[in-house]
């Protein structure tokens, strides 16, 4: 199997390389089946799908919407972004795996993580009855420990619809 170990930020547009612990990560997760991988984009900060082939990093079909939300999965720290191409449409996580094809399931789940955690709430902001991504700063400065001592998520599938 083949690594690629630079990728491009489909936020930033910028060519990046990927550091040791994102190749990894990464060659674990293939090694695993996993197809669709978030990484945060070394120059700008942001969450980015993980190309593995080079081709695909110049000519891409895929497109991702602006927002990146954190991850409503209990225990989960990752990121999740709308992924479109000329097929389908999903929000989908990189860190855990997890996919919702119908976004009333994603913003479901989103509110049930509010509703059972209160520093989950700063992560999200309510706008015309749906949840969107809140600053940054208003995240919990321990939010990544917190969400780890959460208990693991009993679903058994990664497609949350």
């Amino acid at each position: 199997m083949i690594i690629v170990k630079n990728t491009k930020c489909q936020s930033c547009h910028q060519t990046f390389e990927l550091s040791n612990k994102q190749i990894n990560l990464v060659t674990d997760l293939l090694n695993r089946g996993q197809k669709f991988i978030m990484i945060e984009c070394s120059l700008c900060g942001l969450a980015t799908n993980y190309q593995q082939k080079n081709d695909d990093i110049q000519n891409s079909a895929i497109e991702v919407d602006s927002y990146t939300y954190r991850c409503p999965v209990s225990h989960c720290t990752g990121w999740v972004e709308l992924i479109e191409d000329s097929t389908s449409s999903f929000f989908g996580c990189g860190e855990c795996g997890s996919v919702w094809y119908e976004e009333q399931n994603f913003q479901k789940e989103i509110t049930q993580i509010v509703s059972l955690c209160n520093y989950r709430a700063k992560c999200y902001e309510m706008a015309e009855n749906k949840w969107i991504p809140a600053s940054l700063e208003n995240e919990d400065k321990n939010y990544k420990t917190l969400v780890e001592s959460e208990p693991f998520d009993k679903k058994k599938s990664f497609i949350r619809d």
